[in-house]
């Protein structure tokens, strides 16, 4: 069963290019076979130890998500609750 999944991510790899679409189909097919483990209809879970071995590029570019001003005002900000004026500090 593990090397039919692999088999068959193999297939999808040649139609699709975007790793995040192929992670998504094994995550869905992940899922549906751990709810049919969890369920008792299965015994194993074989895709449940299957692993991608490509990378995917999740870099998130820092310096795009605040502007400075709204980083000022994230530091001058009021706490909203007084415990967490312990915590920040």
């Amino acid at each position: 069963m593990h090397k039919d999944i692999a088999d068959y991510l193999g297939a999808l790899r040649k139609r699709y290019g975007n790793p995040a679409t192929l992670n998504r189909i094994l995550c869905s097919i992940k899922a549906y076979y751990g709810y049919l483990h969890a369920s008792g209809r299965r015994k194993d879970n074989p895709p449940g130890s299957v692993r991608r071995r490509d990378r995917q590029g999740r870099d998130i570019q820092l310096q795009d998500l605040f502007t400075p001003e709204e980083l000022e005002k994230l530091l001058d900000r009021k706490e909203r609750y007084a415990v967490l004026t312990y915590r920040n500090s």
